[in-house]
């Protein structure tokens, strides 16, 4: 082979090269585009989600509890949810066992994101209520129905990577304390794991302890949105639950949301109620003279 032919051939080939490298580039792009894309709606709930938890939970004062929760959320726009958790309860202290349906939480948050600054911050309002018995001696609930406000603030510290603080406060009397709820999630294609604390805020009544409490979890996405959840929680005073362990399995636990059960804290109350830590109630006194001690929740 000449010189000059040699030239050719390799002169040929970097045509070749140059122009195949941009198509291969292109669809290496579109390909990550499409993963990121499918990724995303996989995790993101529906518009009309559900999702079944079953949870159980122990005081150190003896105290047991188990639950189911049904959750049920519409999301008519991506910045405006609704949701109703109905559940069923069973608490025993010593030889006595109470069983019925529980607390129904009922909830409207709306939410705002500043997608043109740095972390993509999002801002969210939730408004909540429960229907609880009237019966103020049944331990499976507060005993009253309640009302409260919650303001949250999320950001992205990285593509992966989500931050977020909350502070919630009852409205109505008799209801327990205000509370705040810190939380990190890291989420990896299928598998979001989330830290979490929470803490009562405030003073509490004579005879029990602001209920302050760590919960971890993990929310794995089985198909689409369905979503596996297992999450739990260790009380860090008398005040809160000793442990609790929930596992979950519907479309309403994937993402990252202020406004959906897409964490430990927000998972683990839907289904054992406000009462895991914050605003729990177990600061005050049920009925203004019984303690958390002669109940067995502290």
């Amino acid at each position: 082979m000449t010189l000059l032919a040699s030239i050719r051939t390799v002169g040929t080939a970097v045509v070749l090269v140059t122009a195949v490298a941009p198509v291969g580039a292109q669809s290496g792009a579109s390909k990550a585009a499409v993963d990121s894309s499918s990724i995303a709606a996989r995790q993101q709930p529906p518009q009309f989600a559900t999702g079944v938890t079953v949870g159980t939970l122990r005081f150190n004062g003896g105290r047991t509890a188990d639950a189911l929760a049904v959750v049920l959320q519409l999301q008519p726009r991506p910045w405006l949810t609704f949701s109703a958790t109905p559940g069923y309860s069973r608490t025993t202290l010593g030889s006595v066992t109470n069983s019925g349906f529980a607390d129904v939480p009922l909830a409207a948050g709306a939410s705002y994101e500043v997608a043109m600054v740095p972390w993509s911050p999002s801002v969210s309002g939730v408004l909540y209520t429960t229907i609880a018995r009237s019966d103020t001696s049944n331990p499976l609930g507060l005993g009253h129905s309640n009302y409260g406000a919650q303001l949250a603030v999320n950001a992205w510290a990285t593509e992966y990577l989500n931050t977020a603080v909350a502070l919630g406060r009852p409205l109505s009397a008799n209801s327990g304390n205000a509370a705040m709820d810190l939380e990190v999630a890291l989420t990896l294609h299928r598998t979001t794991a989330t830290l979490g604390f929470s803490s009562e805020l405030g003073h509490a009544d004579s005879g029990a302890v602001l209920a302050r409490s760590l919960a971890g979890g993990v929310a794995v996405s089985v198909a689409g949105p369905l979503t596996l959840t297992v999450d739990a929680s260790h009380g860090l005073t008398t005040g809160a639950p000793r442990w609790t362990l929930s596992v979950g399995l519907g479309t309403a636990f994937g993402g990252v949301s202020p406004l959906s059960p897409s964490s430990p804290l927000r998972r683990l109350k839907k289904t054992l109620g406000a009462k895991v830590a914050g605003t729990s109630g177990y600061s005050k006194s049920s009925s203004g003279s019984t303690s958390c001690k002669k109940v067995g929740t502290c």
